[in-house]
């Protein structure tokens, strides 16, 4: 059997290249009108290297500030309830409701969000609890 030309597949001994530098020199000459592409490349890869190194401490310290936000101040909070309910007794109330609500109600309006079937029974009891107070106010 005569022998055709070197063993290539998965059990072929490794090839040596015969000229190397050649090699290289004739790669770099094919790709030098793609240099510019490949240098911003390079760039683009170490910058996204050094940002996933450093993303996750900005992300936590930014996560801490949010967080500082948004916890309520329970105390404020109760601070400030209380001076509410203290200057909204009965009479001011009743001084306040209608500039609140700015509507003007009466009898044949009640009768009509009562017989309503767009409105919920559910929503109709609690106008009922509140209706003596809305008039009252008025």
């Amino acid at each position: 059997m005569a022998n055709k030309g070197p063993k290539r597949g998965p059990n072929a001994p490794a090839e040596k290249a015969k000229d190397f530098n050649g090699s290289i020199k004739r790669l770099l000459k094919e790709i030098s009108e793609f240099k510019i592409f490949i240098i911003v490349s390079l760039i683009l890869a170490a910058l996204s290297s050094i940002l996933s190194i450093l993303s996750p401490d900005q992300l936590s310290n930014l996560t801490d500030e949010i967080s500082k936000g948004l916890v309520v101040n329970t105390k404020n909070l109760e601070i400030l309830s209380n001076e509410f309910s203290r200057t909204l007794n009965e009479e001011n109330l009743k001084e306040k409701i209608p500039a609140i609500l700015n509507i003007e109600i009466n009898q044949e309006k009640i009768n009509l969000i009562n017989t309503s079937i767009d409105i919920r029974n559910e929503d109709k009891i609690i106008f009922d609890t509140n209706k003596q107070l809305i008039t009252i106010a008025i």
